[in-house]
């Protein structure tokens, strides 16, 4: 049974998320300005060693996910392929290999990733 607690706590989380979101798209649209396409903000995730190695995996695909550069990328786009193999990864050592393709299709596709 889930305390009224929880279900408040639950609907927090969710706004924030949504409210992070939309500065995350905010930022994007203005990164064209200096001329990235896009930006990806893992800041406070991708260094920070009070997460576990699945913590930040998950948060990262799940930015990645939410980026306009993913949702425009398309289903079965390399870069899904990519994204997926990041989720998949069950260590550091196999994030890494898709990381650094990742990390070329960004520069390709003129994306900012700010760690």
């Amino acid at each position: 049974m889930t305390s009224s607690y929880d279900k408040f706590a639950g609907q927090v989380v969710g706004m924030l998320r949504e409210v992070t979101e939309q500065g995350h798209e905010i930022r994007n649209r203005a990164a064209t300005r200096d001329g990235w396409r896009y930006r990806i903000d893992l800041v406070g995730v991708w260094g920070n060693q009070d997460l576990g190695f699945a913590q930040r995996r998950d948060e990262i695909v799940r930015r990645l996910k939410a980026s306009q550069w993913y949702r425009e990328a398309g289903e079965g786009s390399e870069l899904h392929q990519v994204v997926e193999e990041l989720e998949d990864a069950q260590s550091p050592d196999a994030f890494d290999d898709p990381w650094d393709v990742l990390y070329d299709y960004a520069d390709m596709d003129r994306v900012w990733i700010e760690r």
